[in-house]
């Protein structure tokens, strides 16, 4: 992947990863795994910017198929072009939250999903990204899970 050109965003508009499709052989299955791992490593720690795409990557680690491999390693091409970007902290500021969903994101399921950042004085202090429990029945209501979730990660 060192001579892969960057792209602009971790996972592509409207990508819609299933269940379906080509399996991959027991090595290429060992070396998906190994690289959410890393990729929910680096996430967790440092990189809000990739929550979305690795919390879909994850959803797929017991069988994945040859499509979760190809996006996997697009955000392998998006952290080469985004190397240089780190949150920095300041001492005084704001705090501001932000929360979203993506209605009906789980083709398999159905179910939304929620993600939310706070961010303290420019530097992201708290984010992340859930599927959401129940089937949403509108955007509005995948809305209002996600808000839900935010604020009880606010207080």
């Amino acid at each position: 992947m060192a001579d892969a050109d960057p792209v602009r965003l971790p996972m592509g508009v409207g990508v819609k990863l299933q269940k379906a499709g080509t399996l991959l052989t027991e090595e290429l299955t060992k070396v998906y795994q190994e690289l959410v791992g890393a990729l929910l490593y680096l996430y967790t720690g440092t990189r809000p910017d990739i929550a979305y795409a690795v919390g879909r990557l994850t959803r797929y680690l017991s069988a994945p198929t040859v499509d979760h491999l190809a996006a996997a390693r697009v955000v392998l091409r998006y952290l080469k072009g985004t190397s240089f970007l780190g949150i920095c902290y300041q001492a005084d500021g704001e705090l501001h939250g932000y929360c979203d969903a993506d209605f009906a994101a789980d083709v398999d399921t159905q179910r939304s999903t929620s993600g939310l950042v706070f961010i303290y004085n420019g530097g992201g202090v708290v984010w992340g990204r859930n599927l959401q429990p129940t089937v949403a029945a509108s955007k509005t209501e995948a809305e209002y899970i996600a808000s839900t979730v935010a604020a009880k990660e606010a207080v």
